[in-house]
């Protein structure tokens, strides 16, 4: 009979064992998971901005024409970048041409809060919103917004290009692309298709 509680005894303190060593490794698992959530977002996020990188822009610029070729809905691409941004990091320094872009990064956010879309930071002085279902009304009009809104922070010397293309069913992720980065360059160079008074700033779209 003691023999037989003993062997009960061992039996019950093995699986109390066995369930705390599963415990355990359950919360290291989801540990695990998290910091690789943690290390993903981290992948995909500008470090000064908190917009999407240009890394992630690409990946779902190309995720994205794909799926509209089948689907035959709207879709538009801004391009924009501040401009004169070297000569203002030259007059306040960099950590005030830091404070434009993170401006810039807000008022974006701001601007596309009623209409689906995803915003990015592409590098330096360049952003980008992909707008899937937008019209070109719409885009024109986040563009606008994004102006005004930078406008009431008072920074001198700063404005903005954008530029707006649309896709079509035949058109690939390069030309889409291309696009929109040459309507950017053609507002920066004086090509308008709307532009604020006091050169806020300027929209060209590549028709």
């Amino acid at each position: 009979m003691c023999s037989k509680d003993n062997s009960l005894k061992s039996t019950r303190s093995l699986i109390i064992s066995l369930q705390e060593e599963l415990e355990f490794l359950q919360e290291k698992m989801y540990n695990l998971q998290t910091k690789n959530k943690e290390l993903e977002k981290l992948s995909i996020t500008d470090s000064l901005t908190g917009l999407y990188n240009q890394r992630h822009f690409h990946k779902m610029l190309i995720e994205i024409v794909h799926r509209y070729k089948s689907l035959r809905k709207p879709l538009y691409l801004l391009f924009f970048d501040v401009d004169n941004l070297k000569s203002y990091n030259d007059t306040y320094g960099h950590s005030g041409g830091d404070e434009v872009l993170i401006k810039t990064a807000e008022c974006l956010i701001i601007s596309m809060k009623n209409i689906h879309g995803t915003a990015y930071r592409c590098g330096g002085d360049e952003f980008a919103a992909i707008l899937p279902s937008a019209s070109k009304e719409d885009t024109i009009d986040i563009a606008r917004s994004i102006s005004k809104n930078l406008k009431k922070s008072k920074f001198k010397q700063v404005s903005l290009s954008f530029g707006i293309a649309g896709f079509t069913p035949d058109m690939s992720y390069d030309t889409l692309f291309k696009h929109a980065d040459d309507a950017m360059y053609m507002a920066k160079n004086g090509r308008t298709i709307d532009s604020d008074p006091s050169s806020s700033y300027k929209i060209y779209i590549y028709d």
